[in-house]
C-alpha cells in the first residue's frame, strides 16, 4: 500500500469515526433541573450515605462556623422523592456520613463518627 493510499484511509477512518461520534450527541437527550429531584438543605451539606434497607439518603451538616454555634444537623431524607424524614442534630459539625451495616440500622456522623440511632 502507498503512502498516499495509507493517508486516504487514515483520513476517511478518520472522518467516519467524527460523523459517527457526532451522531451519537445529536440524538442524546436534553435535561433541564425539572427533570432531576432536588431539596433545599440549607449551607454545608458535605457528605451523602445511601441506605437500601430503609431506601434513604443521609446527608450530613454544618449549618454554621460561628464559634457560638458548634452543632450540626444529618438529614434522613425519602431516596425517591427527597423529603426530608428527620433531622437529626448532632453535638458537633457533621462533615462526614456513614452506613454501619453490621448493627441495627445506624449512621456514623460529624468528625469524630458519634453512632445515631434512626
Amino acid at each position: 500500500m502507498s503512502t498516499k493510499n495509507v493517508k486516504k484511509t487514515v483520513v476517511l477512518r478518520a472522518l467516519a469515526l467524527s460523523f459517527s461520534i457526532h451522531a451519537c450527541f445529536a440524538n442524546a437527550a436534553e435535561f433541564t433541573d425539572n427533570d432531576f429531584p432536588s431539596q433545599q438543605l440549607g449551607h454545608g451539606v458535605y457528605e451523602l450515605a445511601y441506605d437500601q434497607g430503609q431506601n434513604a439518603l443521609y446527608a450530613a451538616s454544618a449549618p454554621s462556623f460561628d464559634k457560638d454555634k458548634t452543632a450540626g444537623l444529618v438529614f434522613q431524607l425519602d431516596a425517591n422523592s427527597l423529603k426530608i424524614n428527620h433531622k437529626i442534630a448532632t453535638e458537633r459539625r457533621a462533615f462526614a456520613v456513614a452506613l454501619d451495616e453490621a448493627t441495627t440500622p445506624s449512621i456514623l456522623a460529624t468528625r469524630w463518627m458519634v453512632r445515631l440511632r434512626c
